[in-house]
C-alpha cells in the first residue's frame, strides 16, 4: 500500500530549490522562502484525496487476490497432510499425486506472477497521481514564489532552522486548494506477460 511518507518522498518541487546555501546569501539580500512538502501533501485536499483513492485501489486489488491466495493455501494443506507420512519414494511412485503436486506447484507460480503484476500497477498508479498532483502544483508554487518576491525556494526537510516568516506552506495549500480539491487517480493496468518474473523455491 502506497504511504503518505512514499507520495512525499516521490513528489518533487517543480521551481529552483537549493540543498545547500552559503550563510553569507541572506546578508546579501537574498529572499529565500520555504515549503513544507511535507504539510503540502498531507494537509491539502488534493493529497488527502490521491491518499483515499490510492488506499480504496489497494484495497480492491487485495481483495481480487484473496480468493485464489486462500483456496491456494486450503490445497496446499490438503497435500501436507495427505504427503505427510510418505517418503518422496513413495510420493514419485504415485503417479496421481505427482500429478497434484505439479499443479499446485503452477498455481503458485502464477499467484506470485500475479501479486508482482498487482504490485507494479500499484507502483504506477501512485506515479501517475503524483505527476498529476506535480501539475496542478507547478504553477501554484510559482505563484506563491513570484508572489512573496523570492529569489530561492526551499523544501523545509532541506532546512535545518528558519524564522515563521519565511514559511509559504500555508500559501502553497490554501493556493492549492482553491485550484484542485481532486486528482484524477486511474488504476494502471498491466498485461500477464509484462509483469516481471516471479520465482519460487523449490
Amino acid at each position: 500500500m502506497a504511504s503518505l511518507r512514499m507520495l512525499i518522498a516521490a513528489l518533487s518541487f517543480t521551481v529552483t530549490a537549493l540543498a545547500t546555501l552559503p550563510l553569507a546569501a541572506s546578508a546579501q539580500g537574498t529572499n529565500i522562502i520555504i515549503v513544507n512538502q511535507g504539510r503540502s501533501v498531507a494537509e491539502s485536499a488534493a493529497g488527502q484525496d490521491i491518499q483515499r483513492k490510492l488506499q480504496a485501489i489497494g484495497q480492491t486489488m487485495e481483495s481480487e487476490l484473496a480468493p485464489e491466495a486462500s483456496a491456494l493455501e486450503t490445497e496446499g494443506r490438503a497435500l501436507e497432510a495427505r504427503t505427510a507420512n510418505m517418503t518422496q519414494e513413495a510420493m514419485a511412485a504415485a503417479p496421481e499425486l505427482v500429478g497434484l503436486l505439479k499443479s499446485f506447484r503452477q498455481k503458485q507460480q502464477q499467484l506470485l506472477v500475479t501479486q508482482q503484476r498487482i504490485r507494479q500497477e500499484l507502483a504506477l498508479t501512485e506515479q501517475n497521481a503524483i505527476n498529476e498532483l506535480n501539475r496542478v502544483l507547478q504553477p501554484v508554487l510559482e505563484e506563491v514564489f513570484n508572489e512573496r518576491g523570492a529569489d530561492i525556494m526551499m523544501n523545509r526537510a532541506m532546512v535545518v532552522s528558519a524564522s515563521p516568516g519565511v514559511d509559504a506552506t500555508d500559501d502553497v495549500i490554501a493556493k492549492l486548494n482553491a485550484a484542485a480539491t481532486t486528482i484524477n487517480v486511474t488504476r494502471a493496468r498491466i498485461p500477464d506477460q509484462q509483469a516481471a518474473p516471479a520465482t519460487i523455491n523449490q
